[in-house]
């Protein structure tokens, strides 16, 4: 299925909490906060 490895979502619409990837498919992020606090953490 397309979102979630132990429950099938029928409706394929996007989980409430995502814990997959971190960007949508289309290449936009699912949450900017988390993108921004990934390159807060790797930034040199």
């Amino acid at each position: 299925m397309k979102f979630a490895w132990d429950e099938p979502l029928p409706d394929l619409q996007e989980p409430p909490l995502w814990f997959h990837d971190i960007f949508r498919q289309d290449g936009t992020p699912f949450s900017q906060e988390e993108v921004d606090s990934i390159k807060a953490l790797t930034k040199d």
